[in-house]
């Protein structure tokens, strides 16, 4: 019993050393927090990017838009405020489940420029039809 003990560890050790061995170094952080039933977006760092964080255009359309560099490397800090949300960019095959006090991490890479949509895929009440938001990739 002792040899499948020392495999077991041996196995593990390199994921102590290794913690994101495969995530990206980002040149831009985001924190989203989802709430019931719209988002809320913190740039995490003051770069030339800052100034077109988001805008409600109601004149166009109803839902908030995110103004994101195309071909960089954005790391986003998801959590949620109060129910089980869902951070689904499909366009990107990206799709990560927010639970109320955890604070989750994606590294996403916009390769070209274009409109994005993320919903929430997680039913989350009786509006949950206005979660949408936009992320214009420039």
């Amino acid at each position: 019993t002792l040899l499948p003990v020392i495999v077991v560890l041996a196995l593990f050790l390199p994921l102590f050393n290794f913690n994101n061995f495969f995530s990206f170094q980002s040149e831009f952080s985001y924190f989203i927090l989802a709430n019931q039933w719209f988002w809320d977006f913190i740039c995490l760092e003051d770069q030339s990017f800052n100034w077109i964080l988001s805008s409600y255009d109601f004149l166009f359309n109803s839902y908030p838009c995110l103004y994101l560099p195309s071909l960089y490397n954005i790391v986003f800090f998801l959590t949620s405020n109060d129910v089980l949300h869902a951070f689904s960019l499909p366009h990107l095959y990206t799709m990560i489940d927010l639970v109320p006090g955890a604070l989750h991490t994606i590294d996403i890479f916009f390769p070209y420029v274009g409109v994005f949509t993320v919903y929430c895929a997680q039913i989350c009440g009786i509006n949950h039809w206005a979660m949408p938001f936009i992320i214009n990739s420039m």
